[in-house]
């Protein structure tokens, strides 16, 4: 190792050395021009290179964002800009015309002629003049002037028709107006790079580096040939950086599928699986669901229009399935006591549930016993929200046997909640139409709470005998994401959106304390979440014990996350007036007057009204007749703003 350099220096591969022979000639290059310098073949090459010579303190590698600008149209080039076609209006009317005339000669509307007489006043071509004839356009002696050369921005219009321009070769003052017309160009971001030698990579170049290409690994065809012995094999350094290596990982939902997968084949149950699409009958009928039941609806289940039907089973099969509807059948029950329509069980529907799976296979293995489970996608139109989807999973489990009754249930399902992980579980009465008796599983949560995880009972005799079954059914189904949230001690309760949306609707009802509490949990649980931040500001405005200085911490927080946000910026502009800080007050208006250029004569007005009631008294103690007339005028100036009447205008109506 030569001295002086630092560690690794000299251990340089050959497209290391390439990158940094292309260096050499210019200092510092972009990774496109060091490619076309060195003739490398493809980019990676010159970006994996560079990252080892970083590494080895040989370059440096910068990013910078570069903002460039095209027109938002090409027929922007085309067309004359508002004022221009306004000036030459003007001045062929003799160099004052009428404003009503004026829109009528160049067809504006009320948006484009308002366009052209701002940008008239700006450039200083035309005022407007008001007088008992109404309201006259007047050109300017620098209107005149103009009225046969294109403007700065006109010609860099014709620039930008070329081809996009970046921000350092535009001048910032024109970019900046040009920019605050967004009907005429676009901004687009980009990232550059750059690479450019250190000290230590010139003392490298200057030391001398021998471009001589590398075997980084023998091949059969080097050793047979003895080309071995002419080439130079890479040295490895076992000290080098090496990116670290994430391997890819089983999906969560497909990890907790083969958990749950074993569990059951542990448990000695067969694995099934069904079709997605299924007849209304075999969904809702065969499980003794009326055909008038709300879950039936189009509005809690997928109708199909192409299949629009699917076939029934057996005839026999389905006249008991409608004889225990209408009057029980044989079970000894009064059944539902109404028509049953064939037309109706024939729908086509996406699966809601996986029971019916279970139901159809046991009809084909009616002899007991039998244990059989599925672990399927079911669907139904549900709002998407962030906890639920139209599509999820659900486990079901079956145990058909003589004898079979509900302490056996219990006893299976705290089995399987045991090998899940959860120590306890208890179980309240609950009610499904094909069940009887009916429960719902509870387990206690790691926190001590206890979570709902599906439901559980007996098959009925309506449900049971139409198919031949003799035997009790035990039957069991939960929630494959629901699941998975207990376990990895996932909690919708305390989620930053359940914390924000509790946090508004406590602050609709005025209770602060309670709302501040719920925007800080969501300022925890997502630092990231900028309207949490703006929430708990919010709330702390009527919680004594909060500071000021914490309320404007809050504020700053929302605007840093989310700095295009008007809303956070007038909130702050008005808490600023209320502490007297009235420059940061007026420099947070006029953002949310940038940001939302249409309620851009609110918030002037609203920091004008605000200024003129509390500046007064605020500067009491100091207040003389300058100070006073200083308030004054800073007022007006904001009120004439949000009127949108320039001051010399207001000197004149007046």
């Amino acid at each position: 190792m030569r001295r002086g350099m630092p560690p690794g220096a000299v251990e340089l591969s050959y497209l290391e050395k390439k990158v940094l022979l292309a260096l050499g000639k210019v200092q510092k290059a972009s990774p496109e021009e060091i490619r076309a310098a060195g003739k490398f073949h493809e980019l990676v090459e010159v970006m994996n290179a560079a990252s080892w010579l970083q590494a080895k303190g040989l370059v440096t590698m910068k990013e910078r964002v570069v903002h460039s600008y095209r027109l938002a149209r090409p027929e922007v080039a085309r067309r004359q800009l508002p004022e221009r076609k306004a000036l030459k209006a003007a001045i062929k009317a003799g160099g004052r015309i009428e404003v009503a005339r004026l829109k009528a000669a160049c067809q504006f509307d009320d948006a484009e002629l308002a366009v052209a007489l701002g940008w008239q006043r700006r450039k200083g071509w035309a005022d407007v003049s008001k007088g008992p004839g109404g309201s006259f356009v007047v050109v300017s002696p620098a209107g005149r002037a103009a009225a046969n050369a294109k403007g700065p921005d006109e010609i860099l219009l014709a620039r930008l028709a070329k081809g996009e321009l970046t921000e350092d070769s535009i001048d910032p003052h024109l970019l900046r107006d040009l920019k605050s017309r967004r009907e005429l160009v676009k901004e687009r971001e980009s990232v550059r790079r750059e690479i450019a030698l250190t000290a230590a990579g010139q003392r490298v170049l200057a030391a001398g580096i021998e471009l001589k290409e590398e075997v980084a690994q023998p091949t059969t065809d080097l050793l047979r040939s003895g080309k071995w012995r002419g080439v130079d094999f890479r040295r490895y350094d076992t000290k080098a950086f090496a990116p670290l290596i994430r391997p890819g990982k089983r999906h969560v939902l497909g990890a907790y599928i083969e958990r749950i997968r074993r569990i059951f084949l542990s448990m000695g149950f067969t694995e099934i699986q069904g079709d997605f699409v299924l007849s209304a009958f075999w969904n809702f009928d065969a499980l003794f669901q009326p055909q008038d039941h709300p879950a039936r609806d189009q509005l809690d289940t997928f109708y199909l229009s192409q299949p629009a039907t699917m076939p029934l089973p057996d005839e026999g099969i389905v006249r008991r399935v409608a004889e225990a509807h209408e009057t029980g059948g044989s079970t000894g029950s009064t059944g539902w006591r109404y028509k049953w329509d064939r037309k109706e069980a024939e729908r086509a529907v996406l699966r809601s549930h996986t029971t019916p799976i279970t139901l159809r296979w046991l009809g084909e293995h009616p002899d007991p016993p039998q244990k059989a489970f599925i672990i399927g996608r079911v669907f139904r139109p549900d709002a998407i929200d962030f906890t639920h989807l139209p599509e999820f999973h659900q486990i079901e489990g079956v145990v058909m046997e003589e004898g079979a009754n509900l302490a056996q249930l219990i006893g299976v399902i705290e089995e399987f909640y045991r090998r899940l992980g959860f120590t306890r579980a208890k179980f309240r009465p609950g009610y499904f139409p094909y069940t009887e008796p009916s429960m719902e599983p509870e387990v206690q949560l790691p926190d001590g709470r206890w979570m709902e995880l599906g439901g559980s009972g007996i098959f009925r005799p309506e449900v049971t005998e139409p198919l031949g079954l003799k035997a009790p059914v035990l039957a069991w189904g939960l929630g494959l994401e629901r699941l998975i949230m207990a376990v990895e001690g996932i909690s919708v309760a305390s989620s930053a959106e359940n914390d924000i949306s509790a946090g508004e609707q406590a602050l609709g009802q005025l209770d602060y304390d309670a709302a501040y509490k719920h925007f800080d949990k969501a300022t925890k649980a997502d630092p990231a979440n900028a309207v949490a931040f703006f929430g708990k500001a919010e709330a702390a405005l009527g919680v004594p014990k909060v500071e000021p200085d914490e309320i404007l911490g809050l504020y700053k927080k929302a605007i840093d996350l989310d700095g295009e946000n008007p809303q956070f910026r007038d909130a702050l502009a008005s808490f600023c007036v209320d502490l007297g800080r009235f420059n940061d007050a007026e420099e947070q208006y006029n953002a949310a007057a940038k940001l939302d250029e249409e309620n851009a004569p609110f918030y002037w007005s609203e920091f004008a009204i605000q200024y003129a009631r509390k500046a007064p008294l605020v500067m009491e103690q100091f207040l003389d007749d300058k100070t006073r007339d200083m308030i004054r005028q800073k007022a007006l100036t904001y009120a004439l703003r949000a009127l949108g009447i320039e001051k010399e205008d207001a000197k004149r109506i007046l």
